[in-house]
């Protein structure tokens, strides 16, 4: 049964008791964890809208009965999600049987990683209440390794059920949580860096390459470091062919204007020398060479943009919708791609702050 005297029921009382439903039920008891922390935002910011407005209708028992039932199956579904999202890992159990425990509800989940080899069942009951770290990607491309934070809370993106989360979140009105938004636009850009680096697309013509360059700054490659096979021959010599026939062209037409305008022969010399000599020095200063052009191919272009992606991740902690926006659409103009569930997300954000 619900309070007999409804009349003085709170905002705070509400969310009390439709936590009390179903809050054991998403999150491991005993444990205050960013997943609790969640769960108490979205109840909060969904009590809080049906309630403002709507206090008479609250005191009716039966009403109250029906908005608790309804609420209690649309968190706990989207809640269940979340640890699933976050933590696409798979743990050996002591049989030898590979097993993903993160779907599992957390009584379940306690008791199946009781099987698993070598984790202690504490250190996991912890890691299932985290949502999730931000990540130095810069140093995680140097050392080849996940953070620690992530590793020990193993976090492993996985992105569609994120994308899944988000759109839900986003078809939500109600729903808000500043940390999971957060957290959502952190791990899709997260992840969307990663894949892109993890491809090699970039590596394939560069020699040598060292992932610890990218931590002072884009790679700038020389022409030397480009392995040119296949059509890139054909294009240089296809470049050095179009270059010469432009200078023999340019060649006799100075020439015949030298002849034009001189009536002896140590004259035209020494204005054809003179034109020449211009030419060639303002191409200097304007323009790369045959070669250079050649060897910028899409390998520096990909480098560059990698460098650029990480940089904009390490702005994602401060969560300044305005720089965000900023940096995805310069990415954008250069040809990077990220999810429209991250502008999508950076824009509800900004509309709620805007009032």
């Amino acid at each position: 049964m619900l309070e007999n005297n409804n009349s003085s029921m709170s905002t705070r009382k509400i969310v009390q008791l439709l936590l009390s439903r179903f809050e054991s039920e998403v999150c491991i008891e005993g444990i205050n964890s960013q997943l609790r922390a969640v769960t108490l935002d979205l109840v909060t910011s969904i009590v809080t809208a049906a309630h403002s407005g709507a206090e008479a209708q609250f005191k009716n028992e039966s009403y109250l009965a029906d908005f608790l039932e309804e609420q209690e199956y649309r968190i706990k579904n989207f809640v269940s999600m979340i640890p699933r999202s976050f933590h696409n890992y798979e743990f050996q159990t002591s049989n030898g049987a590979r097993s993903t425990l993160f779907d599992l509800p957390p009584r379940e989940f306690i008791k199946s990683v009781e099987t698993v080899k070598n984790e202690p069942t504490d250190k996991l009951a912890t890691a299932y209440g985290v949502v999730w770290f931000h990540s130095q990607l810069l140093s995680e491309f140097q050392t080849g390794k996940k953070s620690k934070a992530h590793q020990e809370n193993c976090l492993f993106v996985y992105a569609e059920s994120v994308e899944s989360l988000a759109q839900d979140y986003l078809e939500a009105d109600d729903f808000i949580s500043p940390f999971l938004e957060w957290a959502m636009v952190d791990a899709l850009i997260y992840s969307r860096t990663l894949d892109f680096f993890q491809s090699r697309a970039f590596w394939k013509q560069i020699k040598n390459f060292d992932s610890g360059q990218l931590i002072d700054g884009p790679l700038l490659l020389e022409p030397n470091d480009i392995s040119l096979t296949g059509s890139k021959i054909k294009d240089l010599i296809l470049e050095f062919a179009f270059s010469a026939l432009g200078n023999a062209i340019g060649l006799l037409g100075v020439w015949w204007l030298a002849t034009l305008l001189t009536e002896t022969s140590t004259e035209k010399w020494i204005l054809f020398t003179g034109v020449m000599a211009s030419h060639w020095i303002v191409s200097a200063l304007s323009n790369k060479s045959v070669i250079k052009n050649a060897g910028r191919t899409k390998d520096e272009v990909n480098l560059q943009m990698l460098w650029d992606m990480c940089q904009m991740h390490e702005r994602v902690p401060s969560m300044n919708i305005g720089l965000l926006l900023h940096l995805l659409y310069r990415l954008e103009e250069k040809g990077g791609a990220f999810s429209p569930s991250v502008y999508a997300l950076l824009a509800k954000r900004a509309k709620r702050e805007s009032k």
